[in-house]
């Protein structure tokens, strides 16, 4: 009797040790499991970082004919609004926000025609966009003033303005900073319209504002650095031979 029970404490005391250790072991397997876990990450992230690294080199190093600006292709030149405006007596702040989303669209579907730009990767081509849209957009409405109508259209903004400021759906901090920058529109347009530019021209600015060298990061610019460089040598040489 004395020898049985014994026996089952010893085995009582086998089965937990072996319980122990397999929770131990277990506990083990699952901290070496996340380590590896945790190592097989960093190195995706680390191979991501080299290939994108290698992107921007590939981009950055890509040979440019020096000379592809010289004579623009007439799909870069060429910049008009397609459908004919309204008389101004229609317009109205709808019809001007449709016309401005348009206005921003024919940009986007410019710098697309250009072949140095469609060489680009799709996040680098997005990137310049995102930096250049304003610009490109002052330019299209200096070019378009005429088939725009822009005073017309400035003065329907700014009644806008006053009806939001008189319906106090607008704050006057907001307010005072949208009438600041319709200000600026108007002086900025005001003075390229004095300059009397023609399309080559305003196609030059377009390129020079889209691979400006003042990117927002040095992968950009070394991408746009030698671009602009050409841009800028071709724009001479056009009033060269002008």
């Amino acid at each position: 009797s004395i020898t049985q029970h014994s026996i089952s404490m010893n085995n009582n005391m086998f089965m937990k040790n072996l319980e122990e250790d397999y929770e131990e072991n277990l506990a083990k397997s699952d901290d070496l499991f996340l380590s590896e876990k945790a190592i097989l990450i960093q190195s995706l992230n680390e191979l991501k970082e080299n290939l994108n690294k290698n992107k921007d080199q590939i981009e950055g190093t890509r040979s440019i004919d020096p000379q592809m600006f010289d004579y623009l292709h007439p799909s870069l030149v060429k910049f008009q609004l397609p459908s004919p405006l309204p008389s101004p007596s229609h317009l109205n702040s709808q019809f001007v926000c449709e016309t401005a989303s348009r206005l921003l669209f024919l940009s986007v579907n410019w710098a697309r025609k250009s072949s140095v730009f469609q060489s680009l990767s799709n996040s680098t081509q997005v990137s310049l966009l995102r930096n250049s849209w304003s610009d490109l957009f002052i330019l299209g409405l200096a070019q378009c003033r005429d088939q725009l109508n822009l005073p017309v259209v400035l003065t329907v903004i700014a009644s806008h303005l006053q009806n939001c400021l008189g319906q106090d759906s607008l704050s006057l901090a907001r307010t005072r900073q949208l009438v600041n920058t319709l200000n600026k529109i108007k002086e900025i347009i005001n003075r390229m319209e004095e300059l009397s530019l023609e399309p080559e021209e305003f196609a030059y600015l377009r390129l020079c504002s889209l691979f400006g060298p003042d990117q927002t990061s040095s992968s950009l610019r070394k991408v746009t650095e030698p671009i602009s460089d050409c841009v800028l040598s071709s724009f001479r040489t056009f009033y060269q031979r002008s």
